[in-house]
């Protein structure tokens, strides 16, 4: 119903829970500093999975095609529950809560994932393909059109549900990766946080 998110909270998640509720987050990076045109040449997305339900599950990166927002919802203890939406969260029907709609409900999104990776365990966890290539050469081409990935995880059946840690956890070491490799003015890689 669009009444909770977790737009301020250490973690967001992708799967289903416990109770068999389907989570989804959305990730994006500012890559204005990139010049317009520049060429990418390779892409990683770096996640830090800490906490899981059992088995081994595919979380997929899907191209969104809406512009979201992050309000100050905090949900309290382990977050999965989420708690009250605060103005400008995403939820799982508002883009901005609680002004603005996605056309879907669960967000506007490319269905075939720009990269897919099976997680067990908690760690490290690294995507990488051509099509987020293609996904961040778009961006970078077109900055307007920059509206990151939403993760999506195994809705299939139940407790399939991952916690990654977000930009807000207070340990910098396992906040959200973006590494890039793009061609030179200077021949160097060029790290994007």
């Amino acid at each position: 119903a669009g009444s909770s998110s977790n737009g301020a909270g250490q973690f967001f998640f992708a799967g289903r829970t416990l109770a068999g509720a389907r989570r989804r987050g959305v990730l994006a990076f500012d890559l204005a500093s990139i010049p317009t045109g520049t060429p990418v040449d390779s892409v990683a997305v770096v996640l830090s999975m800490s906490r899981a339900q059992p088995g081994t599950h595919q979380v997929g990166l899907h191209r969104l095609l809406a512009d979201w927002g992050e309000g100050t919802s905090d949900a309290p203890l382990e977050e999965g529950g989420g708690t009250a939406s605060t103005t400008g969260d995403a939820t799982w029907i508002h883009r901005f809560f609680d002004t603005e709609l996605w056309t879907n409900a669960g967000g506007d999104f490319v269905p075939t994932a720009s990269a897919n990776v099976d997680i067990g365990n908690t760690g490290f966890f690294t995507w990488s393909s051509p099509a987020l290539v293609a996904d961040v050469q778009q961006w970078v081409d077109t900055p307007a059109s920059n509206f990151g990935w939403l993760v999506h995880g195994d809705e299939s059946g139940g407790e399939s549900a991952k916690r990654f840690d977000s930009k807000e956890h207070p340990d910098l070491a396992v906040h959200p990766r973006l590494l890039l490799f793009l061609q030179p003015a200077t021949d160097a890689a060029r790290r994007i946080h």
